[in-house]
């Protein structure tokens, strides 16, 4: 969603939004762009929101379109822009490659709410991004809108 308003999942009326949008995703739901299908997306998100929380740690730092940390992080955090299609994340959040496989559909999208109101009332300061390096409650919050409201676009929700 282009000038997506510095919305944040600090706010509860963005929180709520994105909760609802989260239930609306369907096993039918098909992408708009990449390669996810929808029920690894939802695995994705998950996998993200225990990132945040650093569990597990993710491994290494990444260049995002050949920029790396606070660059990166201002330019994705900062500017009204919808993210750019096709950023491969780290391996621990990717499930074709580390992160968790599909299993059953409607429990995978209870763990991605699950996870994402944890993830809103624990996430602090001082658990480094893989692309964005340090970051602030107020980022990861920031971010988690940004990171949901993207994925939820590529399946129309």
């Amino acid at each position: 969603m282009a000038g997506n308003g510095g919305r944040t999942l600090a706010n509860r009326d963005d929180a709520a939004s994105v909760l609802t949008r989260l239930s609306r995703v369907t096993a039918e739901d098909t992408r708009r762009w990449g390669t996810m299908t929808v029920h690894e997306m939802l695995c994705h998100l998950s996998d993200a929101f225990r990132a945040g929380l650093a569990e597990p740690p993710v491994a290494k730092p990444m260049r995002v379109m050949g920029l790396r940390g606070p660059v990166a992080k201002w330019v994705a955090l900062s500017l009204p822009l919808p993210w750019p299609h096709g950023i491969r994340g780290p391996a621990e959040v990717d499930p074709k490659r580390g992160g968790t496989k599909p299993a059953e559909f409607a429990a995978d999208r209870d763990r991605v709410e699950a996870r994402l109101r944890r993830f809103i009332a624990e996430v602090g300061d001082g658990v480094p991004h893989p692309m964005f390096g340090a970051m602030t409650r107020a980022d990861w919050l920031r971010w988690g809108w940004l990171h949901m409201d993207h994925h939820l676009r590529q399946f129309g929700r």
